[in-house]
């Protein structure tokens, strides 16, 4: 749990090797897949690599939104996999701004991480 209030932190182990998690990061095609379903809501510049270890994109919501950066830091699991870190930050959204753009449980699953393959 992150200490600051904006900030919204998501740590998750993954099956797949970090050579393919850096892909699906950095190969914009792959990472409009995986994170951005829908093209065109989010404009994402790089701001920072650290090849197949660390990257931060600034993110806009595209039609004037707020900036905010996202930072992305990948480590080796233990037993394999990959171990991913996800700072987004600030994050600024009111309780029912959140309600309305909460995905519906009708809506299809995010996708897998098969396509860096």
């Amino acid at each position: 749990m992150s200490e600051q209030a904006d900030e919204l932190v998501v740590e998750t182990d993954l099956d797949a090797d970090p050579a393919k998690v850096w892909r699906a990061l950095t190969e914009p095609e792959l990472l409009g897949a995986w994170l951005l379903p829908t093209p065109g809501e989010i404009d994402c510049t790089l701001l920072e690599a650290e090849p197949g270890r660390r990257l931060r994109y600034g993110w806009r919501e595209a039609g004037g939104g707020i900036d905010s950066e996202v930072s992305f830091v990948l480590t080796p699991g233990p037993q394999g996999g990959t171990q991913l870190r996800i700072v987004h930050a600030p994050v600024v959204v009111s309780l029912a701004e959140a309600r309305a753009r909460a995905r519906p449980a009708t809506s299809p699953p995010i996708p897998p991480l098969k396509m860096a393959a």
